[in-house]
């Protein structure tokens, strides 16, 4: 009697590892509020070192478990956290991201004095290194 109750505790103990929830792979599209393809976007998955980028398309292949969490980034897009489970149970396969109104892209250019030619130019930073190399 006492072996059958060890038995029936190690496996009691053993069994929840057995029990660990299955990784699965998901294609899924990253798409923008017009349906399109977002390229380039990165996927990480929450609280692992696994993750991936959109292809030309907005597609990205991943293996996960159904309790992951993934974080999807792109540039002027807002930042989005998404559950696997809720991801699955979608038919579409594709996740939503909305543009970041907050986003401003923008150039700067520099004015130096160069005294040989008397006038301002907006120069290159590779420009201002030939400039200052002349002089």
């Amino acid at each position: 009697m006492k072996i059958c109750n060890c038995l029936f505790l190690i496996v009691l103990f053993i069994s929840p590892l057995f029990l660990k929830a299955q990784n699965i792979i998901i294609q899924v599209k990253v798409i923008d509020k017009d349906k399109q393809g977002i390229p380039g976007a990165s996927v990480i998955i929450v609280n692992k070192k696994e993750g991936t980028v959109t292809d030309a398309d907005g597609f990205f292949t991943l293996q996960v478990s159904p309790e992951d969490i993934l974080l999807i980034n792109a540039v002027d897009i807002l930042n989005k956290k998404v559950q696997v489970s809720t991801i699955i149970d979608k038919k579409d396969g594709e996740i939503s991201l909305e543009e970041d109104p907050q986003e401003v892209c923008y150039v700067i250019t520099t004015e130096i004095y160069v005294p040989e030619k008397d006038k301002i130019k907006n120069l290159t930073f590779w420009d201002r290194i030939k400039e200052k190399i002349k002089l």
